[in-house]
């Protein structure tokens, strides 16, 4: 925060990556992650509206409810490649909670509690527990976050608000922005992704993780993009995925390269288009009250959601 100024609002997401430490524990468990991100938003007096992770394998919607409800968090974060899909799983269980979170996000008043779901088919971290008669553990754990599954929840819950993070993955992007489109149909997430920002109110993607982009293909990247979001531009936010991209570079050039190739959608994607997706009851009534029950708030960023 201190090396972006610029930025007003953080949104953080986490992830819960606590049961692919088979027999061990990881460093950090997840319940004191979350009681970490539950301080660090409370010190943030409204500059910090952090998304709680939800594994439907090990936690119901009640943690979901409680997170929205009590604990300062304001959307959900999804990360099918650890070991789940949005939907079509074969433990009842897991498809139950999916199910009640759906229902949940989407009883929300004043909107459905926004969901961000890693939606990559280049990059991102995925299980590699074994699975009898899969060979490809990497491929079939990263078909889990296939656009096409969603397809099949948003048939069944189509007013959900839900972000395609990453926009099918950077490494299809550079190669559209050499090459064109991938001729393998199974590597082309983009046009499945591009069908529901057409077709569904409240579906969102994002370019997150996208800055090695902006930097050493930047005119076929940005001549690609802008031809393939044509009247869906306000469904574009601009996310950065840190700290995996402070590998590629820091945050002010991240920032700033995003700004010289896009410079009639940068404002958009970072403000009116980021505030249509996080208004919700979370942003507008249980955060400000999580504030005021620890720290305060500082109602200035509570209320860019209004500007």
């Amino acid at each position: 925060m201190e090396e972006a100024r610029g930025i007003d609002v953080w949104v953080p997401l986490m992830m819960d990556t606590e049961s692919g430490y088979e027999g061990s524990s990881p460093p950090v468990g997840f319940e004191e992650q979350k009681r970490i991100m539950m301080d660090v938003t409370a010190r943030g007096r409204g500059r910090i509206w952090p998304f709680f992770a939800y594994d439907p394998r090990s936690r119901t919607v009640d943690a979901v409810r409680n997170a929205i409800e009590q604990e300062g968090f304001v959307g959900v974060k999804l990360y099918p490649p650890l070991g789940f899909k949005p939907c079509g799983n074969e433990d009842r269980a897991v498809e139950a909670n999916l199910e009640s979170l759906y229902e949940y996000c989407l009883a929300g008043r004043g909107g459905p509690i926004p969901i961000t779901a890693h939606c990559s088919w280049s990059d991102g971290v995925f299980s590699n527990r074994a699975v009898s008669g899969i060979l490809n553990h990497k491929e079939y754990y990263r078909d889990m976050a296939h656009p096409a599954h969603w397809e099949k929840v948003l048939a069944r819950y189509g007013g959900l608000k839900l972000n395609l993070a990453h926009f099918g993955g950077a490494g299809e992007w550079e190669r559209r922005a050499l090459a064109g489109p991938p001729a393998a149909p199974d590597r082309n997430w983009v046009d499945t992704i591009l069908r529901l920002l057409k077709e569904r109110e409240n579906v969102y993607t994002d370019l997150s993780f996208h800055g090695i982009l902006t930097a050493k293909n930047g005119s076929g990247y940005r001549e690609a993009l802008l031809d393939k979001i044509q009247g869906v531009e306000d469904k574009v936010l601009l996310g950065s995925d840190w700290y995996m991209s402070a590998i590629q570079g820091g945050l002010a050039d991240y920032w700033r390269n995003f700004e010289n190739l896009f410079p009639g959608l940068f404002d958009a994607m970072t403000g009116q288009n980021a505030r249509r997706f996080l208004r919700s009851q979370a942003t507008e009534t249980f955060l400000p009250a999580f504030l005021a029950s620890r720290n305060g708030f500082d109602s200035k960023f509570l209320d860019l959601l209004h500007h």
